[in-house]
């Protein structure tokens, strides 16, 4: 009996650490803009310009629109991780800090996927970003998919 759970634990991790080194654990993201957005790349520090409020027009016409998901999605965690090189209760932080000091908000905070799609696609200038198992043309026809420092998805 012993070995049957020694067995079973060591398959268990075994499978854990292939699922991480292999992308299964974590999906992989991408960053959507409203189809009016005149770019098709970014880069990383293209993004954290927009993100942490240093971009305000695209092309000096357009207003930035960025949308984030709420804390509880886990593409929150890998886009601020991947791309802004932070967490979320830093990032929440800065925010506040700048808020308080007088700066506009931020960005806005939507509590779903399909929310995020919905505004991205309704909003000249927004910028929002997804998993790539959400993905659906017919709802994404109003946006492009933003290909990040020349790479598809983070």
């Amino acid at each position: 009996m012993k070995c049957k759970k020694y067995l079973f634990a060591i398959t268990m991790l075994t499978l854990i650490v292939l699922a991480q080194h292999t992308g299964i654990a974590q999906e992989k993201g991408i960053i959507i803009v409203h189809k009016s957005v005149p770019t098709d790349s970014m880069s990383s520090s293209d993004i954290q310009d927009i993100y942490m409020g240093r971009d305000l027009l695209w092309d000096n016409t357009v207003k930035i629109e960025p949308v984030m998901l709420e804390k509880k999605h886990e593409i929150t965690k890998r886009f601020l991780k991947q791309i802004l090189d932070m967490n979320y209760s830093k990032f929440r932080r800065f925010w506040l800090r700048k808020t308080y000091s007088g700066n506009k908000p931020g960005p806005k905070y939507l509590d779903s996927i399909d929310r995020m799609i919905e505004f991205v696609s309704q909003t000249a200038g927004a910028i929002g970003y997804v998993a790539v198992t959400d993905i659906d043309k017919e709802k994404l026809k109003n946006c492009k998919v933003i290909y990040v420092d020349s790479l598809p998805a983070f």
